[in-house]
């Protein structure tokens, strides 16, 4: 047999992921790196399974389980063991979505809390349920998504 290779995760960013870092660093107040997502479902989801299975997703990635911090002048990404955010869940009236969705959009991502927003809304007055995933850019960069 053949020696066995451990693989861990880097520290350092990406060129992309530099690019992105100083950018959100110029301006950290706008949401410029936002990468939402609305999932709309046409059938009724178990709740609690549905978060449970988006909570193993992000067990086993490591870019969702990234914080980014700077140490000594440099950014560093950490990897934390368990997930960093619960996916909320959220009830709200059908004709509130679109604003729900803009006030959730324009709030940018903390790079050292967390680098996605998730919640699973039921819309009370049709009874639909509807995902949101907001993943910063930094997490979602060709290289980084590898």
């Amino acid at each position: 047999m053949g020696d066995v290779i451990h693989i861990r995760p880097r520290k350092g960013l990406t060129a992309p992921q530099e690019l992105i870092w100083t950018s959100q660093r110029r301006t950290p107040e706008t949401p410029l790196a936002n990468m939402a997502n609305l999932t709309r479902f046409e059938r009724p989801l178990d709740h609690d399974r549905f978060v449970a299975a988006f909570d193993q997703v992000v067990i086993a990635s490591d870019i969702l389980r990234s914080t980014f911090e700077v140490i000594d002048g440099i950014p560093r990404r950490r990897v934390h063991l368990d997930p960093l955010a619960r996916t909320q869940r959220i009830e709200i009236p059908d004709a509130e979505l679109d604003d729900w969705i803009a006030n959730r959009i324009a709030q940018p991502l903390q790079l050292d809390t967390c680098v996605y927003d998730s919640a699973l809304l039921r819309l009370t007055e049709s009874g639909q349920d509807a995902w949101w995933l907001n993943v910063h850019h930094i997490a979602t960069d060709a290289a980084s998504s590898a």
